[in-house]
């Protein structure tokens, strides 16, 4: 009985809010048509890439062996030259498109003429992008510990970002 009530609490859900997510998905394909927003399949993960930053002075005492899992978008110009392996080529592609739900659902494409995206260029660009966004302010902590990349079945690379607060 009670998983009947569950289940028809959730088909009634689903009725109200599927086609609000449908508007919401054609309101961001009108805002960016040429990104793609990541539907529940991204395609095939081809690989994850982890972003860590040296912790200095009091840091290094809290994170263990002093590396922070994660670098904050919003303050990454501190955080650059703590970067770990920042030169490595992370993306060998020159067209990304970037997927994120925090700090708002976004897509975007990031385009370069160079032979991909090192670690450093990513975070640059990246902080470029979401810092445009209309919910990010100031004060906005923007964490961005790894990022999975996705190939669609039609080859377009997506880069899903894990953020959080």
């Amino acid at each position: 009985m009670k998983s009947k009530i569950i289940a028809g609490a959730v088909l009634a859900l689903l009725a109200t809010t599927v086609p609000a997510m449908a508007q919401h998905r054609k309101i961001a394909m009108a805002a960016h048509p040429s990104a793609t927003v990541l539907t529940a399949d991204p395609g095939d993960l081809l690989s994850t890439i982890e972003f860590q930053v040296q912790a200095e002075g009091d840091e290094a005492k809290v994170f263990a062996k002093g590396i922070i899992p994660w670098v904050n978008l919003a303050q990454a110009a501190s955080d650059l030259h703590k970067l770990l392996n920042a030169g490595e080529i992370v993306l060998p592609y020159t067209s990304v498109t970037v997927v994120t739900t925090f700090p708002q659902a976004a897509s975007f494409v990031l385009k370069t003429s160079a032979a991909g995206f090192s670690r450093v260029d990513l975070i640059r660009a990246l902080r470029e992008n979401i810092n445009k966004l209309p919910s990010v302010q100031a004060d906005t902590s923007l964490n961005l510990s790894m990022a999975d990349v996705y190939e669609t079945e039609s080859g377009q690379i997506i880069l899903k970002l894990e953020v959080a607060s």
